[in-house]
């Protein structure tokens, strides 16, 4: 690997007041992108420590990223998925339960929470980003690691419905309290900070995480919600 990368400073800066404290920006060489705080339901952590980013957006700001081993092993996993012809979510779903099943924890790999339930992701190594700056989230100091959720193949394709009800099981606790700390976090910020102008834009955020995020997921599921025990590896 090039270790050159390690050299070149990563910043980790927060979006401001007008967004939620979960909204962050990377920048390196120049270059910025925007992710999110959330959780790794594969560590058992409590506190939200990966910043999720998109791979398209992620190797713009580390290009040598194209040339980890363990990241093109990582994308194979997602075209392997693609040869059974299922769609985005399901590719999605099944490789989040093959990482939280198995028996190995694999120590470059994670299950981010998105808005759309668990999600895999690569972690990029320190060797790649260079030490990364502790973030403040209420005074508590948090050391982040970049998280990459991969791109799909963009088709809609068959849907696992089994694979998609398991997945949301998996520390159900964990999602629903990000996902409830995100509603509160903007009805927080529109008491005591947003001017007039914003109010109704982080209104409807609140409102789409709940849309997105809860609903959604008490569809899919009806009323039958049976927990997935935890992996052997935690």
């Amino acid at each position: 690997m090039n270790t050159e990368s390690a050299h070149t400073p990563t910043r980790i800066i927060s979006q401001g007041l007008k967004n939620s404290c979960y909204d962050f920006r990377i920048e390196r060489n120049g270059r910025e992108k925007s992710a999110e705080l959330t959780y790794n339901l594969n560590d058992g952590n409590p506190t939200r420590i990966l910043l999720r980013i998109r791979e398209e957006d992620c190797l713009q700001l580390f290009p040598e990223l194209q040339a980890n081993r363990d990241f093109e092993q990582f994308r194979k996993q997602v075209r392997d998925k693609r040869l059974h012809g299922i769609g985005n979510i399901s590719i999605a779903k099944g490789l989040v339960l093959d990482q939280f099943e198995s028996s190995y924890k694999n120590p470059d790999l994670g299950i981010a929470v998105h808005r759309m339930g668990p999600v895999p992701v690569f972690l990029l190594p320190s060797t790649l980003t260079g030490p990364l700056p502790q973030i403040d989230i209420y005074g508590k100091q948090i050391s982040p690691i970049i998280a990459v959720y991969p791109k799909l193949s963009g088709d809609d394709g068959t849907l696992i419905k089994d694979d998609l009800l398991r997945s949301f099981n998996i520390r159900l606790d964990t999602m629903f309290s990000k996902y409830l700390e995100d509603v509160a976090e903007h009805f927080h910020d529109i008491e005591n900070y947003l001017p007039r102008t914003d109010v109704c834009r982080r209104a409807k955020q609140a409102e789409t995480v709940l849309k997105q995020s809860i609903e959604q997921k008490v569809a899919y599921s009806g009323a039958s919600w049976a927990p997935i025990p935890a992996h052997r590896g935690q």
